[in-house]
């Protein structure tokens, strides 16, 4: 055995103090960095000050520092505002809610123009913000009348509210409400006795609508609504059930989406899509200052009843399918419409002063396009075009597939109105049989006429 003593072992934990941690490292550095930024910092308000005293005198300083210290107590005083508001709402106000319906009912009222009801009222909370929860309301214009019946609607109140002095929710949920919308013979619609007039920038459905596309998030849950249009010798009516309905308010800007199963003989299953704005200035509910687009899906539909509704650029007599359409909209005008269609039984007018275009079956791309000034008032015009079309006559006669493009200007003082056809991959004879229906100028029937058309057109222009 060597006679060398042993070294003697370590005490626990000798390591850790010769050699410093990982965390110690971390947390000097932090240190430093720290210092090192707060000796930047103050280095930059006193260059900040220098400058502004060199340039506009120490009586310019004097009001920077008091200003940044208002901001500063401002800022306090607004935060510890907003805490005692949220102890009052949360431990006084939301609890005795129900007494102050009466209130409540005002103020909504007010905000519409209108009249509200509200059977009971219960409170909650959703995160930091205040939660109703409202049963049996009814909503009525001032024009009496069947009232939008509101089973149960459910709102998160945004804090917001409080400096709009308006009621303002970030999410408004309506569930299985009940109304009654009427199309009046002057064209204008009255909703739960609101008269909306769509022509006019104010009316006295504009309050309630502004208050609506006001909130951030609207959501509508089964649904029922119950349509008829005045307009013509015979009213139209018809029901939509399992209406849901979405609308997003972003920037002023609203995103929508709809869906809804009307009654079965007007048409199946309803998918409607879209975007809408106003403008900066402009009031969210002047439908002539309403543009965007959107997109309806229906797999079927009786498109002649569906006409009167909305307007279209031809007059429909007969027609049954399905349709998907796409159309944008800009100043309450129609500017441009795609429609994928599966007719049939369709007999359609083309032009007023000739018979109706009768055909057993239609399936296509129908494209309708304003160009130039609004159409009809503006001196622009309309450009309607077939792709991929094809069609079968009432009399058996099958087109095969087609694209053509018709143009029309807008006659204009001394301007006549111009016609250009554009067509490709024609059948000459299919073709004769459809002519004498399109809007054309009048010596080309009389060309049309004189002739029999056989053969096949590759490219035609005129």
């Amino acid at each position: 055995m060597s006679d060398q003593p042993r070294p003697e072992p370590s005490p626990p934990g000798s390591d850790r103090q010769n050699h410093p941690s990982l965390a110690a490292e971390l947390s000097a550095t932090a240190h430093r960095v720290e210092h090192a930024v707060e000796e930047r910092l103050e280095h930059g308000i006193e260059v900040a000050e220098q400058t502004i005293v060199r340039r506009f005198g120490i009586g310019a300083l004097r009001a920077v520092r008091a200003t940044l210290r208002f901001a500063f107590w401002s800022l306090v005083a607004a935060y510890f505002a907003f805490g005692a508001l949220l102890l009052v709402t949360r431990y006084y106000v939301l609890p005795r809610i129900d007494q102050w319906r009466p209130q409540i009912e005002g103020i909504a009222g007010r905000a519409l123009k209108g009249t509200v009801t509200i059977g009971r009222i219960q409170a909650g909370w959703r995160a930091f913000n205040p939660h109703l929860s409202l049963n049996n309301v009814q909503v009525t214009g001032p024009r009496g009348g069947s009232p939008l019946a509101l089973p149960r609607v459910d709102a998160t109140v945004s804090w917001l509210s409080l400096a709009s002095m308006a009621p303002r929710f970030v999410a408004l949920r309506l569930l299985s409400p009940e109304v009654s919308v009427v199309r009046l013979a002057d064209g204008n619609f009255t909703v739960a006795g609101f008269v909306i007039e769509p022509g006019k920038a104010e009316s006295e459905e504009s309050p309630a609508l502004d208050w609506l596309l006001a909130q951030h998030r609207i959501v509508v849950r089964d649904g029922h609504v119950v349509y008829r249009d005045d307009r013509g010798s015979e009213p139209i009516q018809f029901d939509l059930n399992d209406v849901n309905l979405i609308v997003e308010q972003t920037l002023g800007a609203h995103t929508f989406a709809l869906q809804a199963l009307p009654t079965a003989d007007f048409a199946g299953p309803v998918d409607v899509r879209g975007t809408l704005s106003t403008g900066a200035f402009a009031r969210p509910s002047d439908v002539s200052r309403w543009k965007g687009q959107a997109f309806v899906q229906l797999d079927f539909v009786d498109l002649a009843k569906l006409s009167r509704l909305v307007p279209v650029p031809v007059q429909i007599e007969q027609a049954y399918g399905a349709l998907r359409l796409w159309t944008g909209f800009a100043d309450g005008h129609i500017v441009r419409t795609t429609a994928d269609v599966a007719l049939q039984d369709v007999t359609t007018r083309l032009a007023q002063e000739r018979e109706p275009l009768r055909l057993a079956s239609l399936q296509g791309r129908i494209t309708q396009r304003q160009w130039g000034d609004v159409w009809p008032i503006g001196r622009g015009g309309q450009e309607f075009g077939l792709t991929g079309t094809t069609f079968q006559t009432a009399d058996g006669l099958t087109f095969p597939t087609v694209d053509v493009r018709l143009r029309r200007t807008r006659a204009e003082g001394s301007e006549p109105q111009r016609t250009s056809l554009e067509a490709s991959r024609v059948d000459l004879q299919s073709l004769d049989a459809v002519l004498a229906h399109l809007p054309l100028p009048g010596e080309w029937y009389d060309k049309i006429a004189r002739r029999a058309l056989r053969g096949a057109l590759i490219v035609y222009r005129a």
